[in-house]
C-alpha cells in the first residue's frame, strides 16, 4: 500500500462520527514500539550477559514503567487502547496482545506487563537491521486506531537509517492527527539516537528522552508515559 493509499484509509477513520461520540469507546490509543533488532544483544559495547542486553532493559524499563501508580492510573481512567510492538528489519513486527488491551482496570496493567515478561528472549527477528520508517509504515497500514487521542512511542538504540522515508510517514501521521514520541536507548552517550529521532521520526507536537544506562533510560521512559498520558510525575 503507498503512503497516500494509506493516508486515505486513516482519513476515513478518523472521520467516522462514533469514534469521538461513544462514551464507552478509549479516550488515547498508545501504540509502544520496542526495538528488538540484532542490536540489541550481546556486542563489544554491552558485553554477552543477558541480564545487560539493551532489550532485556528495555523490557523492563517498560515494565516498570508501567506499572507505576500514576501511569496505571493514567490509563484506567483514559480506558487506553495499548498496543506492545516489538519490530526490527525486513518488515518484522509482532503484537504481543493481537489487537491491544483496553485498560478498564488494574488486571488489565497485570495483562499488559503479563505479556512483556512472557516475551522469548532468545534471538533476533527479521535480518537484524533496525527500519524505523517500515515500522512507521507498518502502524499506519496494520494497526488502527480507536480513539481521538493517538501516540506512538518509539524505543530504539539506533537513529534511523532511511530518514527520508521516515519522515514521510511521520507526516503521514501528523496529518492524521497522531503524535509520535521517541525513547533513545544511547549506551555510547553521543545523543546520536535522540538526535535522529528529533530529525526525522518526532512528530511537531511530539517529544524525546533519552538514557545511557538503566536507571536514566527507566527514570526517562516512566517519565515520558506519564506525560504522554496526561497525569505528569
Amino acid at each position: 500500500m503507498k503512503r497516500r493509499q494509506v493516508l486515505t484509509t486513516g482519513l476515513a477513520i478518523l472521520a467516522c462520527p462514533y469514534i469521538s461520540k461513544a462514551n464507552t469507546l478509549p479516550k488515547l490509543d498508545l501504540v509502544l514500539l520496542m526495538d528488538r533488532s540484532s542490536s540489541q544483544y550481546g556486542s563489544k559495547i554491552h558485553g554477552s550477559e543477558r541480564d545487560r542486553w539493551p532489550y532485556m532493559i528495555q523490557k523492563r524499563g517498560h515494565i516498570l514503567g508501567l506499572q507505576d501508580r500514576l501511569v496505571s492510573e493514567g490509563l484506567i481512567t483514559n480506558r487506553a487502547h495499548v498496543r506492545l510492538i516489538i519490530w526490527s528489519g525486513s518488515g518484522y513486527n509482532q503484537e504481543l496482545i493481537p489487537g491491544g488491551l483496553i485498560v478498564n482496570g488494574i488486571k488489565d496493567v497485570g495483562s499488559l506487563v503479563a505479556a512483556l515478561q512472557n516475551q522469548d528472549d532468545d534471538d533476533a527477528f527479521g535480518d537484524g537491521d533496525t527500519d524505523h520508517a517500515d515500522i512507521l509504515y507498518r502502524v499506519l497500514d496494520r494497526y488502527p486506531r480507536m480513539a481521538d487521542r493517538w501516540i506512538i512511542d518509539m524505543s530504539t538504540d539506533e537513529p534511523p537509517r532511511s530518514p527520508i522515508s521516515c519522515a514521510g510517514y511521520r507526516d503521514d501521521i501528523q496529518d492524521l492527527y497522531g503524535t509520535i514520541n521517541g525513547i533513545a536507548f544511547d549506551l555510547a552517550g553521543k545523543g546520536e539516537v535522540e538526535a535522529g529521532l528529533r530529525e526525522c521520526v518526532k512528530s511537531r507536537d511530539g517529544f524525546t528522552v533519552s538514557g545511557h544506562n538503566e536507571a536514566t533510560y527507566v527514570t526517562a521512559l516512566t517519565w515520558k508515559l506519564a506525560t504522554e498520558i496526561g497525569v505528569g510525575v
